[in-house]
């Protein structure tokens, strides 16, 4: 991710990472909220 977030921009990165958290979220992998309820 690192490599990614040094090519597109800050919004885009965050973006992304919000649709992934919510992608792994929805298959049930995450297992705290804590992350994913201070990007949303």
């Amino acid at each position: 991710m690192t490599i990614i977030r040094q090519r597109l921009p800050e919004s885009v990165y965050d973006k992304v990472f919000v649709f992934a958290l919510g992608l792994l979220e929805e298959k049930g992998v995450l297992r705290g909220k804590t992350l994913a309820n201070r990007l949303r």
